[in-house]
């Protein structure tokens, strides 16, 4: 069984990955679209790329938690850090967005060591276990430098989190998934009952996971969604009859 620090593990490997090659196709914005990872058990179901608006990808976590059936989600974001507890500019501590502030308006910023550019991982699973990884970076001439990478693992007893995104992914994961709401109001709902009807597990899935794909991006909370399967199987057919092969 794939535990929650082998998956942020995997997830904080990938997502430099990711960093690298998007720094090195030299982009007008070095900053990463906003990643969801999603997992059913030990399986990556389906990886959802936000734009860099933090509400419209919690929103789009929520319907992704519910929809892909998810047992645990990661959201991968960047941000501002610091090691200082106070601002050197006021002398107060931290106001909020005032570290991007700080470092968009003072050059000398990041070489003094104020503020530091950082990939954060946050992944949720259901039953209130948690865990983050942040690891900060410097970008030169179109190549990422990292720092050594902090990882915190956590679980809803400890306590030691809070703010408006943990509360909000908690809440998410905490939430019915769809193929529970459709069982539940099967009985009362003909369209639901016809859904699943006939259906195993895994095409039950696959027609939910399809589903929320288009929701994802009709209501324009992704700009892309990547569905995973394990190779051979039923579900990698699935995709590329609906998909195609890429």
């Amino acid at each position: 069984m794939t535990t929650l620090r082998e998956k942020l593990e995997a997830i904080t490997v990938a997502m430099r990955e990711v960093k690298e090659s998007w720094v090195a196709n030299k982009p007008n914005n070095t900053d990463l679209p906003i990643h969801l990872h999603l997992w059913r058990g030990d399986h990556l179901v389906a990886t959802v790329i936000c734009t860099l608006d933090r509400d419209i990808a919690l929103q789009a976590g929520s319907m992704a938690a519910t929809g892909f059936n998810a047992d645990t989600m990661c959201v991968t974001f960047e941000g501002y850090q610091s090691h200082l507890p106070q601002s050197p500019i006021t002398g107060k501590e931290w106001r909020t967005h005032e570290m991007q502030y700080v470092a968009q308006t003072n050059p000398d910023a990041l070489d003094r060591g104020w503020v530091i550019e950082g990939l954060t991982s946050s992944i949720h699973e259901r039953g209130g276990e948690y865990g983050f990884s942040s690891q900060a970076f410097r970008i030169k001439e179109d190549t990422v430098h990292w720092d050594e990478v902090n990882h915190t693992y956590l679980s809803a007893e400890e306590g030691g989190a809070a703010g408006y995104m943990f509360a909000y992914l908690q809440h998410a994961m905490a939430q019915p998934r769809i193929l529970d709401l459709i069982e539940e109001q099967g009985m009362k709902n003909q369209l639901m009952a016809e859904m699943v009807k006939g259906l195993d597990e895994e095409a039950k899935f696959f027609h939910m996971d399809a589903a929320t794909v288009k929701a994802l991006l009709e209501k324009d909370l992704a700009v892309g969604v990547i569905l995973a399967a394990e190779k051979g199987t039923e579900r990698e057919k699935w995709i590329q009859e609906r998909y195609g092969e890429s």
